[in-house]
């Protein structure tokens, strides 16, 4: 009688351990949740232009595109991806579209805590893979290139390359703005 017993109080501890296992398994919201706290703003000047944000794990929240070249390049399945990877698919995608290839400027401006020197070496690594020659810039942001952003609708980082092209010329701002990196 006791074995019996034993038996089917067994029985009935695996029973309830299964259906306690599948509930919690299968629950809608049990996947893990993305930390969607911007630390980190990243924008890669190309031509496409992009802007990622990042949460202190560096992992992609938001992916947007500048404009309408940028819009192009943004790869779908981003979110919760880790930068690297997301730089990587941008890169590749921005050279089958052509729009990096040999001699290309690309123009790197981090806002927070991720460091300009990190995404500059991933960059880097990339290029020297596929055998692209380009140049890698982290132009300094100052109030006056804001300022010519903010005018221009163009990224913050490509207003201080272009300030910086055009010092000791005669070129302006507006003669320039709409061109490539």
């Amino acid at each position: 009688m006791k074995k019996k017993v034993f038996l089917i109080s067994f029985i009935m501890v695996i029973l309830l351990s299964t259906f306690i296992c599948i509930y919690v398994f299968t629950r809608k919201d049990n996947k893990i949740k993305l930390d969607t706290t911007i630390t980190s703003s990243i924008v890669l000047d190309i031509n496409p232009s992009l802007k990622i944000e990042l949460n202190k794990e560096n992992k992609v929240i938001n992916l947007i595109g500048l404009n309408e070249d940028g819009k192009k390049v943004i790869i779908d399945d981003y979110k919760g991806k880790v930068l690297d990877e997301v730089i990587e698919s941008i890169l590749e995608k921005s050279h089958s579209l052509e729009y990096l290839k040999n001699d290309t400027t690309i123009l790197v401006s981090v806002d927070g805590t991720y460091k300009a020197d990190d995404l500059k070496t991933i960059i880097g690594e990339y290029l020297e893979n596929k055998s692209i020659k380009g140049e890698i810039i982290i132009p300094t942001i100052t109030e006056s290139s804001k300022e010519i952003a903010s005018k221009y609708n163009i990224t913050e980082s490509k207003a201080s390359y272009l300030e910086e092209i055009i010092k000791d010329t005669s070129l302006k701002i507006e003669d320039v703005k709409d061109m490539s990196v």
